[in-house]
Formats: structure tokens, sequence, C-alpha cells
């Protein structure tokens, strides 16, 4: 879960794309097996200053899972995830946040049961970047929160930290956390973003408390406009940080195998995934492209939403009282 505030870079670096970073070989993250077929090659399309590497996306023989392989190394996770990166940069004092991210926010809480006592609401945010979601989630709930932030960039959890949140620098399926101490954490798309989405569902089952509530986004491969547009256009692939891409059955399967109840599953419009490059506009970033891609996403958007299938899952997982 991203906001759209308007967000100003920390610091401007002018830095040069690296090539040739270093690449791990993957597996399918839901059935283990190796047995793929080649779905695209592709860039990053976001970012100009990461890498120049081209990634391969593979589709799982067994499972149907989509998943990049090789993927980058842990340890280049500087390079694929730029200073500028929004999540590290949002400006705090004027940013305007949008209502999609109040609506989406104020849907969380009320997921949520009502706090024990005097105890507070423990939320934890893995994948926070500078804590921004998690502080307009604070102010929706009155500042009743008890907010807990974790990231891999120390810059960002240096700013999430200044903001009154408490820290975590790390891995989130690699963290020390207590043990059923949070009543929710949000996920946003670390699940598709990390070496082993088992391992961090399992982990955020054992942090939560017991009736706590696990809110994450992902992709969704079952999606039409994943045909349409063509050449890796569609805006899901993320690549090269998206390491792995589900529909409903994979996370239904994770979900069982860590022993989560869904408390809520729907499909939404996520706009920027109708970017219009190279299928529809071929120039970046041009006002052809933006438009296209604007009118794409309303004209479709309510229709495949009704019927299921569009771009973005939005899921609540619920550890048994």
């Amino acid at each position: 879960m991203q906001a759209n505030a308007k967000y100003i870079p920390l610091s401007k670096p002018e830095r040069p794309a690296k090539s040739v970073i270093r690449v791990v070989d993957s597996a399918c993250a839901v059935c283990g097996s190796f047995r793929c077929a080649l779905v695209l090659k592709g860039k990053d399309r976001d970012f100009n200053n990461t890498t120049t590497d081209v990634f391969t996306l593979v589709r799982c023989a067994q499972c149907g899972l989509i998943y990049l392989n090789p993927r980058p190394s842990t340890g280049e996770l500087g390079a694929i995830y730029p200073p500028t990166y929004p999540s590290y940069n949002h400006d705090f004092q004027r940013a305007t946040t949008t209502f999609g991210l109040d609506k989406r926010l104020k849907q969380i809480l009320s997921l949520l049961p009502p706090p024990e006592g005097e105890r507070r609401t423990g939320v934890l945010h893995l994948g926070s970047g500078d804590g921004y979601v998690l502080k307009r989630l604070n102010d929706l709930a009155g500042n009743e929160l008890e907010t807990h932030a974790l990231d891999v960039s120390l810059q960002a959890v240096v700013v999430a930290a200044a903001h009154g949140h408490m820290t975590y620098p790390g891995f989130a399926e690699e963290s020390k956390l207590p043990y059923n101490d949070f009543d929710l954490i949000l996920l946003g798309h670390l699940l598709q973003r990390v070496t082993d989405p088992r391992l961090l569902l399992l982990s955020v089952f054992e942090c939560l408390r017991p009736g706590g509530i696990a809110w994450l986004e992902c992709a969704n491969i079952d999606a039409p406009s994943i045909q349409w547009l063509q050449e890796g256009a569609w805006g899901g692939y993320q690549i090269p940080r998206n390491w792995f891409l589900f529909n409903r059955k994979h996370i239904e399967q994770l979900a069982a195998e860590v022993r989560f109840e869904f408390a809520h599953f729907a499909y939404s419009r996520q706009g920027q995934y109708w970017r219009a490059k190279g299928s529809i506009a071929t120039v970046k970033g041009t006002q052809l492209a933006k438009k296209v891609s604007r009118r794409l996403s309303c004209d479709f958007g309510t229709a495949l939403e009704a019927a299921g299938q569009t771009s973005n899952m939005l899921i609540a997982l619920k550890k048994p009282s």
C-alpha cells in the first residue's frame, strides 16, 4: 500500500543505473517446483537510476505462479529501490492524502476488534518506508494507536522514528519481533517482494495477537489487462521489485498453510497498472500515455471490478481467536 500523496526526495543523488547486478536462482514460492516456462523478459519501467539489466519472468508449470528467475540478490536492494523511491520520500508537512488512501485505511480500521481495557491497539507496518501511511492511519484513529514501523532502508527508518513510530531496521521475514503482540500488521505489497512469502506470513501470524488482522495487497495475475497490455507494459509486473506474482488461489493456499482465516477479500482497480508503455504509446511519460492510461482505468475498471477480474487484490487475514 503506497500513499499517492505529494512527496519530495530526502536527497536527489545523480547516480547512474547499475548493470550486471547480482542475481540468484529462484523457484516457485507456492509449490516449490523448479519447472517453469518463459512469460517475458523486461527491464525496470519506473526508474532510470536502478539497473539496466533485463530480467526474466517465468510461470510455474505446476501451479501457475509467475516469478522472476533469476531474481536480484537481497544485497542489491539498494540498487532496485533508489533513494528517490516514493515510499521513502513523503513530504509530511505539505502532503495531501488522496481520498482512495483514506477510504482504504478506514476500511482496515473497521476490521479491528475494540481495544481491551486501557491497552492501546498495536499496529506494525512491514515495509513501512518513511512511516507516512502509518501516520495517516493513526490520524484517522484519533492518535489512539501504538505504531511500529519496519523497513530495510535505514534512512527511511530514521524518518519514521522522527515521526513517533517505534522502529525496526531489517528484513521483515527475519526480524525478531515480539510474539502475540500486535492487533494489526500492514504488509502492503510486501508479500510479492520478499525471498520467502510463506515464511513472511508465518512470522506475521506469530506476531499477531489472537483475533489480529494482517492486511496485504497483491497484483492479480488473472487480470485480463495482462493480455491487453503486451510486451510487459502491465504495471503490476513492477520488474525487478516484484519477485512473485499471485492469484487468489495462491494466496488462499499460503494462508491456509499458516492457519490464517480470511476476514476480507476483494478486487480493486489500480490505475497505475494501466501504464500504456510500449503497447499503446511509444514514449514513456507522454501526455498521450497518461490520458490513455487514465481513460482505460476509468472505462474498464468498474466493469472488471464487478466481474472480479481487476489487477489488484485486497486481502485481510485473521489469526483465529
